[in-house]
């Protein structure tokens, strides 16, 4: 009868012991997925902000410009309104040709600005689609979803820019995602 007890005690104590253990791989494992959950909502989040940030610099640089080219068809009205009928018309003629060049030049910075804003938004494999994928856990952003799918297929994905291995990519939508 006592053999029986301190068997049934050894028995009460490996299952407790048992359950403490299970318990503390519960509570780890939660730890590590809200540590995770943290993670990915920052960086989502800075995503977002980094977004947010290109579009407001995009939107000051738009009024910017505006504002440059009214300036200067306002000035080019000036010129030819104040130009005299006689013998100062072979004046005002380059003055309002160098203002037709300077526009010209302008709405060819701001067709070379256009091109150089997507350049970075481009995606490296295709070259063509804008980027759309961020990678885990470096979080660059450098492919688009179309290219995504065949990325590391035939092994292990790595970053293109860090060479990082990917564990995890994310979908992410922009101006014309």
């Amino acid at each position: 009868m006592l053999l029986l007890q301190v068997k049934w005690r050894q028995g009460v104590k490996a299952k407790e012991q048992a359950l403490a253990l299970v318990e503390e791989e519960r509570c780890s494992k939660e730890a590590a997925e809200a540590d995770s959950k943290r993670k990915l909502e920052a960086l989502r989040l800075k995503i977002e902000i980094d977004f947010q940030r290109h579009k407001d610099d995009l939107q000051r640089l738009d009024q910017e410009f505006s504002g440059l080219k009214s300036a200067a068809e306002s000035t080019e009205l000036n010129n030819q309104s104040n130009a005299l009928p006689s013998g100062k018309s072979e004046r005002t003629k380059p003055q309002g040709e160098t203002i037709a060049r300077l526009l010209h030049e302008l709405d060819k910075l701001e067709n070379s600005s256009d091109k150089g804003a997507n350049c970075d938004r481009e995606c490296m494999i295709c070259m063509k689609d804008e980027v759309s994928i961020v990678f885990l856990p470096c979080a660059h952003q450098v492919i688009c979803a179309s290219c995504s799918d065949n990325y590391g297929k035939k092994g292990r994905a790595t970053c293109p820019c860090c060479r990082v291995p990917v564990e995890q990519k994310i979908r992410v939508f922009g101006a014309s995602s």
